[in-house]
């Protein structure tokens, strides 16, 4: 622990130091504001809501004029509304209700110095969810974990989720720190990222779940973004292991990871591609406590066993999206649809799922008549551990597809139609005394930009 706490401070002492001695030249940032706008690991992802008009209007002139000076805000509502329609532990209807603010500053345009951007961001939720009822081992609504605060796994919760400082020294070099927020990274056009609520709702799609032992979604850190070509951007961050969603930062600090995130875009036979890929290297920590992250649900009603997988204080997992663009409309670039994949990788003696995989298609603007709406299909299958506990548990693998249609009613307003089918990952166990039958879930999800 005291190693962890003395590599977190380093990184924060040694960006500090630069900020207050560098006196670097700067030239235009227009190129380097832009890679800001795609979630990568370790940076803060400014969402598309800011292209969009909020439902809220322009706030009398005031919020033109606000981001004219540098200063953006996106406040969105989210109304989800989750059935198990058959199968899974029980079928049940649920409301869950969310929210997010975020605050992003251009220092220059603020008048402070040139390459210089801040990002401020709180989440809560409120309501109940149908993850336990569903009766798999990943959760069925993405939007029922975050903020991933382990105390308040089906409770309201609100958090502050992110404060971060990213400070360019010259346009392909930067550094950054503070309190990070890691759904952002991963991002795949047409499957979504984590906190996405405009893709699908079931964390195998918007993620490769062998990352969440090792990193986690709230947590102090520090690390550097490297711009080699308009076409690659890297990513080297050093942050706590442990989970800081809904805690005091600085008092949950037992281990490191280290992750590295690379993202390069190019053509396949004229065709736009993107593939991201991440390491991720956890040490100095307990690894595993099972039942500690709710990204991972287990049956209504807790009984989780404390136990272990090992007694290994290092974990390691690997993971890869790419992406394939193959139509664009001749007269808007925004309407287009592409395959993507996920695959992931991880150590499976101290992480409960050993590898998962996840494929499909998706889009913008299938229909002339509507040109806005996004919608999606996909795959997936995670394999877990076979190391003891998770075969005595009855935890065993997951293959599930999902469907969703996203029907823009207005710039400001969203309203999702999802399908989910789940052969679901729990069965006779110490858990489960009886395998639950394979999962339907339908949802509506209603998200209003405010």
């Amino acid at each position: 622990m005291e190693k962890s706490k003395g590599l977190i401070r380093l990184s924060g002492l040694i960006m500090l130091s630069i900020l207050l001695f560098t006196a670097t030249p700067f030239i235009s940032w227009a190129d380097t504001d832009e890679i800001l706008d795609d979630p990568i690991e370790g940076l803060g992802a400014t969402t598309e809501v800011f292209s969009k008009p909020g439902l809220t209007g322009d706030w009398g002139g005031r919020r033109t004029s606000l981001a004219e000076r540098g200063v953006e805000f996106s406040i969105d509502f989210t109304n989800t509304v989750q059935s198990v329609i058959s199968g899974g532990f029980d079928e049940t209807t649920r409301y869950l209700g969310s929210s997010e603010l975020i605050m992003d500053v251009d220092g220059e345009k603020l008048g402070l110095w040139p390459g210089c951007f801040f990002r401020f961001a709180a989440e809560g939720r409120f309501g109940r969810n149908v993850l336990g009822k569903a009766g798999t081992f990943l959760p069925v609504n993405n939007d029922a974990v975050f903020p991933a605060d382990p105390d308040h796994e089906n409770d309201d919760v609100f958090a502050l989720t992110e404060v971060t400082v990213t400070q360019f020294l010259t346009t392909w070099f930067g550094i950054y720190g503070g309190l990070m927020n890691t759904a952002s990274g991963d991002a795949n056009d047409f499957a979504g990222f984590a906190r996405s609520n405009e893709h699908f709702q079931n964390l195998s799609l918007l993620i490769s779940p062998v990352s969440t032992r090792i990193v986690p979604n709230v947590t102090l850190g520090a690390g550097i973004v490297l711009i080699p070509s308009e076409k690659v951007v890297g990513t080297l961050t050093f942050m706590n292991t442990e989970e800081s969603a809904g805690s005091n930062p600085f008092n949950t600090d037992e281990g490191t990871t280290m992750v590295t995130e690379w993202t390069v875009n190019h053509d396949v036979l004229n065709l736009p591609a993107k593939h991201v890929l991440t390491f991720a290297l956890g040490f100095d920590n307990d690894f595993f406590k099972l039942g500690s992250d709710p990204r991972l649900e287990f049956p209504p009603g807790g009984g989780i066993p404390s136990v272990k997988f090992s007694s290994k204080d290092e974990s390691w997992a690997s993971w890869y999206n790419g992406q394939l663009t193959f139509w664009t409309h001749p007269d808007n670039e925004e309407r287009n649809a592409g395959f993507f994949l996920r695959f992931g990788y991880a150590d499976d003696e101290t992480n409960p799922i050993e590898w998962n995989i996840a494929g499909g298609v998706g889009g913008v603007g299938l229909f002339d008549n509507r040109p806005c709406d996004r919608y999606g299909i996909g795959i997936f299958h995670t394999e877990p551990s076979d190391e003891w506990p998770l075969p005595l548990l009855g935890i065993q693998e997951e293959t599930g597809f999902e469907m969703f249609y996203n029907v823009q009613i207005m710039p400001a307003i969203a309203l999702t139609f999802d399908l989910q089918y789940i052969d679901t990952g729990l069965g006779d166990g110490l858990l489960v005394t009886e395998t639950p039958d394979d999962a339907w879930v339908g949802g509506l999800r209603l998200r209003i930009v405010l």
